[in-house]
């Protein structure tokens, strides 16, 4: 799946500073790189005007292996972000924005969006889990003399899809859900971009 981000939308919201250091930028760069390798997503991220990265950034930048770094030059990112959206009509694609109006354009391409903020989220509820279970994978209790690791890695296997399935459960009863029959197509491919995240 392809994710445009609104890189300073996403940033400035997130951080609730008013400017973005060049350490904030790196910072985030790298953290979806990380992601889209683990996900296998293709990121662009795109930033308003130009590099003002030195001593070698720019190379560093560009070798992050799925992930596009963008500076939009003379035009706005929001512009360029627009262009991207319309290319990316019929694909499998997610824009990254808080902006009404770059959220606006995505739906005139059937491309959906989702508020950045809640991706942000996402994405570190994802790193979290990650290293919830690899701290978990080394915590088996148990309760047989067997020797199997087999047997192990099925009960640690079994006991994640539990906890998947609750949190699916709690998700369907908390009102706040439309049922899959009540939701729009827009919503639907929304919903079905969300569970890629």
């Amino acid at each position: 799946m392809y994710i445009i981000i609104d890189a300073y939308n996403l940033l400035k919201t997130v951080s609730h500073d008013k400017t973005i250091t060049e350490r904030q930028r790196a910072q985030f760069i790298k953290e979806m790189a990380v992601y889209a390798a683990l996900k296998k997503h293709l990121i662009i991220i795109v930033f308003d005007g130009h590099l003002t990265w030195h001593n070698g950034k720019l190379e560093e930048i560009k070798s992050h292996k799925n992930v596009d770094v963008i500076f939009s030059g003379d035009q706005s990112a929001d512009d360029y972000i627009k262009q991207k959206l319309q290319s990316m009509k019929n694909k499998d694609a997610l824009l990254v924005s808080s902006d009404r109006e770059l959220n606006r354009a995505a739906n005139r391409y059937d491309v959906p969006s989702i508020d950045a903020p809640l991706f942000y989220r996402m994405v570190h509820d994802f790193f979290k889990e990650k290293v919830s279970q690899k701290q978990g994978s080394h915590s088996v209790i148990k309760t047989a003399q067997s020797q199997d690791e087999s047997i192990d890695q099925l009960m640690c296997e079994a006991a994640h899809q539990k906890n998947n399935k609750k949190n699916d459960d709690e998700l369907n009863e908390d009102g706040d859900r439309k049922s899959k029959m009540q939701l729009s197509k827009v919503e639907r491919q929304l919903l079905k971009k969300i569970k890629k995240l």
